[in-house]
């Protein structure tokens, strides 16, 4: 029974799978069947002339038999029959690595890449060639030759090699020479459209560039794109977009098939439907853009950065645009990257943008829209301390008129503080602000710098002239009169001072020149203003011989409580007044002084050199090292400043440091025992802490200073015992 079941079992599976291996032959061969049916439907739609039906089947087919010679050949001539040469080409060249021993395919590859204008592909298709065989396609191996290596001395047997009528080499010369005109003219009209496409397209950028006769470039460029509109449409269109027809390009950019056209050619297509205010179109390109390719990237967000400023959206349109990081100069290209530089106050790229608009039209119509803008952003960049960015900007606006103060005064600071400002360029924004103190300072300024004396009183005296406050501008010229030690004429300019400025600020300057020079009448013309009644009484004590007296005075009366250190005037009397607060050891109120001047000295070092000194006599030595080192800061060349720090370092023991700033060759007592001192505890610390070296450099600079001193001799013999 059980054997019965087991062979009941296998007759029915038996019988299941040769109905299975039925069906599934039977499928395969309705699959194979239709397959055939597939490409006789393609062969008979070529054959018939329909040939977007027989590219459409063919494609399918191949999709499943990817090796079949036959239907590839159809789809190669599909393709030669529309003049999608670059296609065609590609196709042929698969044919050739599926039979290779088929010559017609080389053939036929060749011709397809000579068609397209892809030299690049033939001179790769030529080097894999014997000479023997290179010497079939002689014409279109010499041209290929020269586009591609035109230097090479083989390109130049291969050129030789070709018949003296031969059209090919006509068009080889004519590109050598640039022309002429005649025998492109001639070449335009050969049977070889290759030829005729080279001679047009060389003709149109001659009239175009070098003759500018636009009108004969336009017809060149559009009698190519009729002989092969693969490659000439793309530089029609950039002809056109170039000269801003953009109706005109659009036409031509909706002729080519996206997939065929460069990054600059979308770019170019965007800008145009962004000028012609087609929204939906430009939306629509964005999105026919191929998302998963990363080369895109650039490309979409510069699009959408468009399409954000179309629609207001500053945001996305500076985000994007900082995405795509393409450097656009067309006039569209431009106006984005202005926007986005006023949305951003990006000085950089604003001044990039003008420059370029500086060279045309568009700047002059769009100036009084970009006026406000500049000067908003050249404050800014000056209110934050970018001077150089504020002066790049500035500089394009140096010319307009009326002249823009803000852009003057941003290029004359900038320049004043790097050190370049020109004598030239300060004189013409004095000629075109002349009631500008600011210009007739940096006037003054370079010529200070040059020690020109002419040049400087003829200064002090034009800021005399303009400036709000005429009197402090007479207290320079008289300072600089004394320091020359032109006296007579010093006294002559404080005469003048005196008679025609009868305010304060004129008081505390003929004051402060009293208190430096001794000037009695001076003294006398700042008595008749109470603000400065007790300082003139305490020089005139002071003058009068009664120095206790003075001082009693000094120390009694608060006399600098009338000044400001926050005015100019004020700060020349508050100096000399810390300096006799200090010498009487009236330190809290010298202090204090000397600290509130401290952001008004600049570079100079003095107020720090003597707070260091006060705080050294008061025996507050880390307070003394740290304004000696404020000083050295400010001023690291100068001696004086060194060996005050150099002491401050003696005083708190760190005789290493103070070395390094105490020259050797001393003429004061004092400093010479202060530096023999040092070198003595360090030559020993040095001897100690066994640095051997450092202690003979020391042991040498005390010999020189004192061939004698006993530890010369006693850490001599203990480094020779070692």
């Amino acid at each position: 029974m059980q054997k019965k079941t087991l062979s009941t079992l296998f007759l029915v599976s038996g019988a299941v799978l040769v109905l299975v291996l039925c069906v599934v032959m039977g499928l395969l061969a309705h699959r194979h069947q239709m397959h055939k049916n597939l490409f006789r439907a393609a062969e008979e739609a070529f054959q018939k002339g329909d040939y977007d039906l027989a590219k459409n089947t063919l494609t399918a087919f191949l999709r499943v038999d990817p090796n079949h010679e036959k239907a590839w050949e159809y789809l190669a001539e599909i393709f030669e029959s529309s003049q999608q040469w670059e296609e065609a080409g590609a196709i042929w060249n698969r044919l050739v690595k599926l039979n290779v021993l088929n010559e017609e395919y080389l053939k036929r590859h060749i011709l397809a890449m000579y068609r397209a204008h892809n030299f690049q592909q033939l001179n790769r298709v030529f080097s894999n060639l014997s000479d023997e065989k290179r010497n079939e396609y002689k014409e279109i191996d010499a041209l290929t030759q020269f586009i591609v290596n035109p230097m090479e001395e083989k390109t130049n047997l291969r050129i030789a090699g070709l018949p003296k009528e031969s059209d090919t080499l006509r068009l080889i010369q004519a590109m050598k020479q640039n022309g002429p005109a005649e025998e492109l003219a001639f070449l335009e009209t050969v049977p070889d459209p290759v030829i005729q496409v080279e001679a047009l397209l060389l003709n149109a950028y001659l009239a175009e560039v070098k003759e500018h006769q636009l009108k004969r470039a336009e017809e060149c460029y559009r009698k190519a794109s009729e002989i092969n509109p693969e490659k000439c449409l793309p530089p029609l269109g950039k002809f056109l977009f170039r000269h801003i027809r953009y109706k005109d390009a659009k036409e031509v950019y909706e002729k080519l098939h996206l997939a065929m056209m460069s990054d600059e050619n979308i770019a170019n297509y965007a800008e145009i439907l962004f000028f012609l205010k087609e929204n939906e179109e430009l939306a629509k390109l964005e999105q026919k853009i191929p998302r998963r390719i990363r080369a895109s990237l650039p490309l979409r967000a510069y699009i959408q950065s468009l399409q954000a400023y179309m629609e207001h959206d500053s945001q996305n349109m500076v985000k994007n645009y900082r995405v795509a990081q393409m450097d656009r100069s067309t006039p569209v290209g431009l106006l984005l990257s202005y926007a986005v530089a006023v949305e951003s106050s990006d000085l950089p790229l604003m001044s990039k943008v003008l420059t370029q608009w500086k060279q045309t039209k568009l700047f002059q119509e769009k100036l009084a829209s970009i006026l406000p803008q500049m000067r908003t952003a050249v404050e800014t960049a000056m209110n934050e301390k970018k001077l150089e960015d504020a002066a790049r900007l500035g500089v394009l606006f140096l010319e307009v008129s009326p002249p823009e103060p803000l852009a003057w005064r941003a290029v004359i600071q900038d320049q004043a503080e790097r050190g370049t400002l020109s004598d030239k360029l300060i004189q013409e924004a004095i000629k075109r602000f002349p009631q500008e103190e600011l210009y007739r300072k940096q006037a003054l300024e370079l010529a200070l710098r040059r020690r020109n004396k002419d040049q400087i009183l003829s200064g002090y005296d034009q800021l005399i002239a303009v400036s709000k406050e005429p009197a402090s501008e007479y207290y320079r010229k008289i300072l600089f009169l004394e320091y020359q030690g032109l006296k007579q004429e010093a006294d002559a300019e404080l005469k003048k001072l005196l008679e025609k400025e009868k305010s304060l600020v004129a008081a505390k300057h003929a004051l402060a020149f009293g208190l430096h020079t001794g000037n009695q009448e001076a003294l006398h013309f700042a008595e008749n203003y109470p603000e400065l009644a007790d300082i003139v009484k305490f020089e005139q004590e002071r003058r009068n011989g009664d120095v206790d007296k003075a001082i009693q005075f000094l120390r009694d009366t608060p006399i600098e409580q009338a000044l400001s250190h926050e005015r100019q005037e004020d700060r020349e009397l508050l100096f000399p007044l810390a300096v006799y607060l200090a010498l009487a050891h009236v330190t809290d109120r010298a202090v204090k002084i000397y600290t509130d001047l401290i952001p008004y000295m600049g570079n100079n070092p003095t107020v720090e050199l003597n707070l260091s000194e006060i705080y050294a006599d008061a025996g507050q030595f880390e307070l003394a090292l740290k304004y000696a080192a404020d000083a050295l800061q400010k001023a690291p060349s100068s001696n004086i400043v060194k060996i005050v720090y150099a002491l401050r370092c003696a005083d708190k023991e760190d005789y290493a440091q103070a070395l390094t700033y105490l020259p050797d060759n001393v003429s004061d007592e004092n400093l010479k025992t202060i530096l023999i001192n040092c070198l003595e505890k360090s030559i020993a610390d040095a001897f100690e802490k066994q640095r051997f070296a450092t202690c003979r450099t020391y042991l040498q600079r005390l010999q020189r200073l004192q061939p004698q001193n006993p530890i010369v001799q006693e850490y001599l013999e203990k480094l020779n015992k070692r």
